[in-house]
């Protein structure tokens, strides 16, 4: 059971990745995040997870995350952030 739980938690996050970066491919690719030099640099980012956010379904895979992992909001926002930075941006 172990093992089936692992693999929906991979397809989800799989779903999230791919819809995640067919959205960014249509917005402005930001620069590098280490070149970033001021506070207005790294709002930028957090301005796009924000806009990620706004256009997919995010209370569906923060519900089915939670289930999942048996976690609450806060971990998945986390999550989220951490996914985009990681595997978008």
């Amino acid at each position: 059971m172990k093992q089936l739980e692992l693999t929906k938690q991979e397809l989800l996050v799989e779903r999230l990745v791919d819809e995640l970066k067919e959205l960014y491919s249509f917005e402005e690719p930001l620069p590098d995040m280490a070149e970033a030099k001021t506070i207005e640099d790294l709002q930028a980012y957090i301005d796009m997870v924000d806009l990620l956010a706004s256009k997919i379904d995010y209370n569906r895979y923060m519900f089915e995350y939670m289930e999942l992992n048996r976690t609450n909001e806060d971990k998945f926002d986390e999550f989220f952030q951490d996914l985009v930075f990681s595997e978008v941006i």
